[in-house]
């Protein structure tokens, strides 16, 4: 038996577990960042109350048996997620402030949410 032969083997052994290990860490950094940019209109998003209060009133008006009003909401919601425009100008802060809650009053094209119709406290879940 050769001394030489079995540290061969190991080193072999050795440079497979390296290169195994490498290799799996390089594919969980490409999954985590896949797609990053499809990901970052969503989630650097400034201020999100609003839209929190539009899935809230959808659920409201689920919870109290008003549907139409439920599947006007989420249309609404769906609306606003397929504009990009629309959804920055939804979430924008006011410039002045820098503390989270400090929403802008909303511009034009938000101004279907303050439709009282679509409200979740309007009509019958007074």
């Amino acid at each position: 038996p050769s001394v030489t032969g079995g540290s061969s083997t190991s080193n072999m052994s050795l440079t497979v577990v390296y290169i195994s290990f490498v290799y799996a860490f390089g594919k969980f950094l490409r999954l985590a960042f896949q797609d990053s940019s499809k990901r970052m209109p969503y989630e650097e998003l400034e201020d999100t109350k609003l839209l929190m209060d539009l899935c809230d009133g959808i659920y409201i008006s689920r919870k109290a048996g008003q549907l139409r009003r439920e599947d006007k909401l989420y249309y609404e919601l769906i609306h606003i997620y397929r504009s990009p425009e629309l959804l920055y100008d939804v979430s924008r802060r006011t410039r002045g402030s820098r503390g989270a809650g400090h929403s802008q009053s909303p511009s034009r094209h938000a101004s279907t949410l303050l439709d009282p119709d679509l409200s979740p406290t309007g009509g019958g879940l007074r």
